[in-house]
């Protein structure tokens, strides 16, 4: 459906085409959109691709090859503002700042807002904590990484920035999954500060379609709930950063500048204003007035972190400093990057001795590295790390897990050594402390199935569950207590679904948990197999139909389970001679 604007507007031409080049670069078939779901939308001399479905709502006319003719900027402005809500590529997939649905200005704040901005200010001024209170705080989630939560120990006191102030922005560096992230987040959840969190691959060079290095400091404001001046004591968090290198150390891929894109954080990374609209709601803004003026918000507090894994570095550095292996060490241990011995793995760790020129040389600007003054290296984490995140942190993801049986009224123990084999299987899969989730999920995935429909009230997590879980949950759906209740369960459900009403006498539900055990089945295999696939419950289900009903009790005694066929026989001839 393509929908011309006639403008009343004698600049319009000129305008909207500088407006359709912004939303253009943000807003089409990229955003989710399918092409069939799709219209042009025809402003100016330039072409904007938007929502079928949002035009059809905000415009008059249905049909999909008919014209639109709207003489004013309130539909206009209407349709951006849907389209924006449905698919602005802003950070976190929506545009941040005064409000994604505000195109033209921004709506001033509640005095609620206001209130609750000043106070977080004030928290954010009056934060005393001591570096050593900061690190133990630290310590209660993230274990080990002592170097990075020594470096990550403050905002500064207020009072200290003054006119000449050099912020201490940090780069990170260490392979995945060794708690980069999560260190990072956690502290600024502590400060209580605005918090931003991007990817470094998903930027691009101004002007190309993807996210510009500003986008990240408005989510600022986002995450301050609409505060640009409590957004300006905020942290900004960039992720693999090695990605945007293009030197030998480097990861860089795609068609895009890497260069270009580290000299777009220069200026925002030190002492500058950035506006809290984007260039697309600027234009509009321009294009059609009205609305507050734009905002902006300081960097000149604004802490950049970048962190990166820059495995390619490893090799730069060791031609540095010489073949001798200079790994960390652990317990006594030299480890290498994953947490191996040397004997396991011959490329030693090497990040810790990195220079400023062996940035470089990976690939990174110097006039990048230059702004990022604090740099600290984290290494990997080994099984022992591993073991004592499951056991000592507040939010272990141990405690995920047994929160979940807890919803089913199962309660999740653990031996000592099924957590140190966890540990060792999740060093073996090389993705840090993110193994243990999948190690934890692949063992317990049976048990969280099958246990919430029998009566197991308590689950001991065993080293042979967890080298083992499928044959240790048959195991424990094949013990006595709970085969039991799984034929109880079972005949429950027959009474359920068939409308027969069954009687089982203990000597055969005795026999039934036996073979449970014997054959490592559940009782609902061996049950199904005995009674149904031979055709008994289809046999008492017809005696009822027969008996319209009158019939719909039954035993299953011993000679059922040994003779079906002929005990089903016997009951054929018994009501014969009924009727």
């Amino acid at each position: 459906m393509a929908l011309s604007f006639a403008s009343p507007w004698p600049t319009a031409a000129t305008a909207s085409a500088t407006a359709a080049r912004s939303v253009r670069s943000q807003l089409g078939p990229s955003d989710g959109l399918p092409s069939r779901q799709t219209s042009q939308l025809l402003l100016g001399c330039s072409v904007i691709v938007v929502s079928t479905r949002v035009c059809r709502k905000l415009l008059p006319g249905r049909s999909k090859r008919s014209q639109v003719h709207a003489q004013g900027p309130v539909p206009l402005g209407n349709i951006f503002d849907a389209a924006v809500n449905q698919g602005g590529r802003g950070m976190g997939g929506g545009f941040v700042g005064p409000g994604p649905g505000d195109m033209f200005g921004g709506q001033k704040r509640s005095p609620e807002e206001e209130e609750k901005a000043r106070k977080v200010l004030q928290n954010i001024r009056d934060f005393r904590m001591k570096p050593k209170e900061v690190k133990e705080y630290l310590d209660r989630f993230v274990i080990e990484q002592d170097d990075a939560k020594k470096v990550l120990r403050c905002l500064d006191d207020p009072s200290l920035r003054g006119k000449n102030y050099t912020k201490p922005n940090i780069l990170i560096s260490g392979p995945t999954g060794s708690g980069k992230t999560y260190l990072v987040r956690t502290m600024a959840k502590m400060l209580g500060v605005p918090f931003a969190k991007a990817d470094a691959t998903k930027f691009s060079e101004t002007g190309i379609v993807g996210e510009d290095a500003e986008d990240v400091v408005r989510q600022l404001v986002d995450s301050a709930g609409g505060s640009s001046e409590v957004a300006q004591y905020g942290m900004v968090y960039i992720d693999e950063v090695d990605k945007i290198c293009s030197g030998s150390g480097g990861t860089a891929r795609g068609g895009w500048n890497g260069s270009q894109v580290q000299s777009n954080f220069l200026k925002i990374m030190e002492d500058t204003e950035v506006g809290t609209k984007n260039s697309m709601q600027a234009s509009l803004s321009s294009m059609f007035g009205g609305g507050q003026a734009d905002q902006t918000i300081s960097t000149k507090f604004v802490l950049f972190i970048f962190s990166g894994a820059f495995n390619g570095m490893n090799e730069i550095i060791k031609n540095r400093v010489g073949t001798k292996p200079m790994g960390f060490f652990v317990d006594g241990e030299e480890t290498d990057t994953l947490g191996l011995s040397p004997s396991k793995e011959e490329s030693q760790s090497y990040l810790h001795l990195a220079e400023t020129k062996d940035f470089v040389e990976a690939g990174l600007e110097p006039e990048f590295v230059g702004r990022i003054p604090v740099r600290v290296a984290i290494r990997a984490l080994t099984s022992n790390d591993l073991y004592r995140i499951l056991t000592e942190a507040e939010d272990s993801v141990l405690l995920q897990f047994q929160n979940d049986f807890d919803g089913y009224g199962i309660q999740l123990k653990a031996e000592e050594a099924a957590l140190r084999r966890v540990a060792e299987l999740a060093v073996e899969e090389r993705t840090g402390a993110r193994a243990l989730v999948t190690i934890l999920e692949k063992v317990l995935r049976g048990f969280k199935f099958e246990l919430p429909s029998t009566s197991c009230k308590e689950l001991l997590l065993t080293k042979a569950i967890v080298e083992d879980p499928q044959g240790s949950l048959q195991d424990l759906l094949c013990a006595a207590p709970l085969a039991r209740a799984s034929v109880q369960r079972w005949l429950e459900t027959v009474e359920r679904t068939s409308k027969i009403r069954l009687d089982m006498p203990d000597d055969v539900r005795d026999r039934i948990v036996e073979e449970c055990a014997e054959q490592r089945q559940a009782a609902e295999t061996v049950l199904d197999r005995r009674l149904r696939q031979t055709g008994v419950i289809s046999g008492f289900e017809s005696i009822r139909d027969a008996t319209k009903g009158k019939v719909d009790f039954f035993c299953v005694n011993q000679a059922m389970l040994d003779t079906p066929a002929e005990e089903m026989q016997k009951w054929t001839k018994d009501l014969d001679a009924m009727a």
